[in-house]
């Protein structure tokens, strides 16, 4: 394709004037716009500023030009010159055949460079593609047309073309290489892929020839967030990993300092365990080296003590020992209306006012003065009760008194006895149910042998009778009142007896009390106390205390009582024997009566669903195996037919095992 030097006639002023008439829009969708805004980017320097070579536009007056229209016009400008210059070298050689264009150097071994480019011989036009033909007589317009401006096609590339692509190194594209003289192709084909498919710049030219610009393909910038996302997400990652690293390395450090804490805490703690273990075995040997001490300050003490407490010899001061060195007692000269050792020390005692009593009061003092009363009989005891018997009521309950007491109540005469309790009389009741209080009153109750004492006695506790039968300690006074007193003397507590029989037959110490009654009482005595508790069978065997007195008249070995008793219990035995304690007194009354007793309880065991019920009873299986253990005959074959008839009952009891062993045993 030729083009004369006369078609170019548009001046740089008429395309600048195209520039201010045309918008930018328009531009940017003609096919031209494409092309120069390539060769325009393609190009090192870019060329002169629009604004300087706009004889259209001042500094002062005019608004400059935005980014975009400086790009376009100096692409635009370069197009024209390339055109013009091409013109004019290929002007001579029209009807010539087109020389094919020189190859262009590739990429890795790039020309050497070119001569500056020559300025245009004449202005250039622009080459229309497809647009019609104007006649040879049409006025010469300064300004391209506007309706021709999107048909703008680049020229085919002249060989000085090459030293821009020469200066293109980096883009490694080829440009002469893709155009053709004869068609007229645009100036710019898609470039051989010499880099990867995913290189940016390759992205880059692919959306620019699609028509989405040359930043803006869907895919380039999809594929640009891609990148910038996994850049970020690589960036997350390694931030992540350092954060893991740092907060591995101070867990490990936290550890290794809480190991080195634990370790200075247990080495702590080892020194103070052995410390402490140091203290305490020297604590303990100091303890043991005291104890040690105290041992033997006892011993000697207690030998200075039986040497002056020891009891003398009778036969020695008469002189007919035969034990000789070997006495037991102590061999002293004890002359006629001389003092023994004893009553020598009982003096020394009584000189110092309170000693007696402060001792009396002590633990090892009382047990010196008792053994120093023992030892030296009647005189020592006179001597010493003028001291204790203003004090006897109150050492009678206390825990070290009231052993001096008693040693006192064992050596005094009935007179000196009768004169205490005349001096503790108010307080008889009281101590007889105290702890310690109890143990001297039970002492006088063994001791009183004139009737003035058991008068006195008497009268002191036959008042409160029933609640010594139900103290804890006053029991006890009673029970030696029934077994010390004839039965005159003692009748008191059996009536007592007699009367509260529930009350007290019901208690958890009275019921000690009316046993004791039945073993001293006269048979007369007993034979009523009997008669009182079969009458009140029922109401005493189901009592936790109650049952323990009928059981006791069961083992007194009266059949008469027995029978008496199983008659009282047969119409509920059903129902008392699945009771826990009434249970204990069917069986001991299986036990205790005749055959004929047996067979009255039987007859109620047997009778309906009553078997049954005792069968899977925790109490009345025990009363099974007893019946089955005492009874003989034909009362133990019918049983033992009975209970085979609900066998399966058996099976199912947990107890049947125990019961069917005793049914073949």
């Amino acid at each position: 394709m030729a083009t004369s030097s006369t078609g170019a006639n548009v001046t740089c002023e008429g395309l600048f004037a195209f520039h201010e008439t045309t918008p930018s829009k328009d531009i940017r969708k003609s096919a031209a716009y494409y092309s120069l805004f390539r060769v325009y980017r393609e190009l090192p320097g870019n060329g002169t500023p629009l604004r300087a070579l706009s004889p259209m536009r001042t500094s002062q007056t005019a608004e400059p030009a935005t980014p975009t229209s400086m790009q376009i016009w100096g692409s635009h400008i370069r197009r024209m010159q390339a055109q013009s210059v091409y013109a004019a070298a290929t002007s001579d050689k029209e009807n010539s055949t087109p020389a094919k264009p020189p190859p262009c150097p590739s990429f890795t071994s790039p020309a050497k460079p070119l001569a500056p480019l020559a300025a245009p011989a004449a202005p250039l036009a622009p080459i229309l593609v497809n647009a019609p033909a104007e006649p040879a007589d049409a006025p010469q317009s300064t300004y391209p047309s506007k309706s021709h401006a999107h048909t703008l096609a680049p020229p085919t590339p002249p060989s000085y073309a090459l030293a821009y692509e020469q200066s293109l190194p980096h883009y490694g594209v080829s440009y002469a290489s893709h155009y053709s003289m004869a068609h007229a192709q645009p100036m710019y084909q898609p470039p051989v892929q010499q880099h990867h498919p995913h290189h940016p710049h390759q992205q880059h030219q692919q959306a620019y020839n699609q028509g989405y610009g040359y930043y803006g393909h869907p895919a380039a910038m999809a594929a640009a967030a891609q990148a910038q996302a996994a850049a970020q997400a690589q960036a997350a990652a390694k931030t992540q990993a350092a954060a893991q690293a740092q907060a591995a390395a101070q867990a490990q450090a936290h550890a290794k300092a809480q190991a080195h804490a634990q370790a200075q805490a247990q080495v702590v703690f080892d020194n103070s365990m052995a410390k402490l273990q140091m203290q305490q075995q020297q604590r303990l040997a100091q303890l043991q080296a005291q104890q040690q001490e105290q041992d033997r300050e006892q011993d000697r003490e207690q030998q200075e003590l039986d040497q002056q407490t020891s009891r003398p010899c009778r036969f020695f001061a008469r002189g007919n020992c035969k034990w000789g060195n070997q006495c037991m007692f102590a061999h002293d000269a004890v002359l006629a209306g001389s003092d023994s050792a004893p009553l020598a020390a009982l003096r020394t005692l009584a000189s110092e006012p309170g000693k007696i009593a402060q001792l009396s009061r002590d633990i090892v003092g009382c047990k010196t003065l008792q053994q120093v009363l023992e030892a030296s009989g009647s005189p020592g005891l006179a001597i010493l009760l003028p001291m204790v018997e203003p004090e006897f009521p109150e050492l009678m309950g206390h825990p070290a008194g009231n052993y001096l007491c008693q040693k006192v109540l064992e050596l005094a005469e009935p007179a000196i006895r009768l004169r205490l309790m005349r001096a503790t009389r108010g307080a008889l009741a009281r101590c007889a149910m105290e702890t310690h209080g109890t143990r001297t009153v039970q002492k006088m109750v063994e001791t009183a042998t004139t009737r003035e004492e058991i008068d006195l006695l008497r009268a002191s506790f036959e008042s409160v009778v029933v609640d010594l039968m139900t103290s804890p300690h006053g029991n006890h006074v009673l029970q030696r009142v029934l077994s010390h007193f004839p039965h005159p003397d003692s009748a008191w507590v059996h009536a007592a007896a007699h009367t509260h029989l529930l009350h007290v037959g019901r208690h958890r110490h009275g019921c000690c009390v009316i046993q004791r009654s039945l073993d001293y009482g006269t048979p007369e005595l007993r034979t009523s106390l009997a008669a009182a508790v079969i009458d009140a069978t029922l109401a005493l065997a189901n009592d936790p205390y109650g049952n323990y007195v009928v059981q006791y008249v069961l083992d007194s070995g009266e059949q008469r009582l027995a029978d008496a008793i199983a008659a009282r219990l047969q119409p509920a035995v059903a129902d008392l024997a699945t009771r826990k304690f009434a249970s204990n007194v069917i069986e001991k009354s299986l036990k205790a009566t005749s055959h004929r007793g047996r067979a009255n309880l039987m007859a109620g065991l047997v009778s309906g669903s009553t078997l049954t019920t005792l069968i899977h009873d925790s109490y009345g299986n025990y009363v099974i195996q007893t019946a089955l253990s005492v009874m003989r005959g034909k009362m133990r074959a019918a049983l033992v037919s009975a209970l085979r008839a609900v066998a399966d009952e058996l099976q199912a009891s947990q107890y049947g095992k125990r019961i069917v062993a005793k049914m073949n045993a």
